[in-house]
């Protein structure tokens, strides 16, 4: 509903279009009542208040833009690097068909592991 309101709103100006005196004055027959009008509109000053958030806001938005950059490069060098790892992963012998020093052969962290484990079961 609020996006209607926003179209609504967008397509209005800025600025009232301006008054037509001399058309009024050619149709009022009252003399010097347009003229009245006329002088008592221009006397009308409408205070608006001072804009004291928009800076804040472009700020935002522009440390928003930055970090939205900073998402997308990590996101693009997580998804680079998924990417390489699914292709190693495609290129690995099935696990059916592999020994479990296959499988170590490039996991020297994981081969301690199960190194270690294996000599604490075995030497208790």
């Amino acid at each position: 509903m609020s996006i209607f309101f926003t179209v609504r709103l967008e397509s209005l100006s800025a600025q009232p279009d301006a008054i037509d005196w001399a058309f009024y004055k050619q149709h009022v027959s009252k003399p010097g009542l347009v003229d009245a009008f006329e002088k008592s509109f221009a006397a009308v000053k409408v205070p608006y208040p001072e804009d004291t958030s928009s800076a804040a806001i472009l700020q935002e938005e522009k440390e928003f833009d930055k970090k939205c950059v900073e998402v997308m490069q990590e996101t693009n060098t997580n998804i680079a690097n998924l990417k390489e790892e699914l292709a190693q992963l495609k290129a690995l012998k099935p696990f059916e068909e592999m020994t479990s020093d296959e499988y170590l052969a490039d996991k020297p962290d994981l081969r301690k592991q199960l190194d270690d484990e294996f000599k604490s079961f075995i030497y208790k």
